[in-house]
């Protein structure tokens, strides 16, 4: 699965943001992406995107479980420090701030393709609805 979140500015000024693509996937590793020197897969687009962008050498993992991996690099914070959202099944409360909300309030256009964030728990007061879409709804949201 992948979360692929790209981010546009509304408009090109004088100093122009960038562009953003963040891309994270399940059990892939560096021999899964040719621009890291892999050859079990072939990955042209990847290989094009780290040619013509940033590509990262080295990384940190803040906990080897999905849910709370996603939750720690949407808040940056520890997971210890995010209450539910430190555990496999738990869910981000309010109020913790997220970085697709703060692109969207800096003029950024957010969206995502594959897998969200997960889980969502739809009843729980003060949850925070999907963290990758800036606002709550029936069902997902592209601005």
């Amino acid at each position: 699965m992948i979360i692929a979140v790209g981010c546009t500015a509304e408009e090109k000024t004088a100093t122009t943001r960038p562009n953003i693509l963040f891309v994270i996937t399940d059990n892939q590793s560096w021999e899964h992406v040719g621009a890291y020197g892999g050859k079990a897969v072939r990955t042209p687009a990847m290989d094009s995107l780290a040619i013509e962008g940033v590509r990262f050498t080295n990384a940190y993992c803040a906990v080897s479980s999905c849910s709370p991996s996603r939750a720690a690099i949407f808040t940056g914070q520890d997971i210890f420090r995010l209450e539910e959202g430190g555990v496999l099944t738990g869910f981000l409360r309010n109020k913790f701030e997220v970085f697709p909300r703060i692109l969207v309030s800096n003029g950024y256009r957010i969206g995502y393709t594959g897998k969200p964030y997960a889980p969502v728990t739809k009843d729980m007061e003060g949850r925070a609805c999907h963290p990758g879409v800036p606002y709550c709804g029936d069902g997902w949201a592209l601005v």
